[in-house]
């Protein structure tokens, strides 16, 4: 599946809402699995985008749009 900005913009909420609720180690790694899985990223990329790591995440969206 191909991830797109909208996906981006919904994991950065949700990992916005893990450290609004006290950041807890194994809810983000939860995140970023289900991120990973879902849209076959390395976990990079996956820790890039929940991180918000622009340059990162515009590398991740070239790389697809091949």
């Amino acid at each position: 599946m191909t991830i797109k900005i909208s996906d981006i913009r919904e994991y950065q909420l949700k990992m916005e809402t893990v450290k609004a609720n006290g950041f807890r180690a194994n809810e983000y790694k939860t995140l970023g699995r289900e991120l990973r899985d879902k849209f076959s990223l390395t976990d990079r990329e996956a820790i890039d985008i929940l991180n918000g790591k622009d340059e990162a995440i515009l590398k991740i969206l070239e790389k697809q749009e091949e």
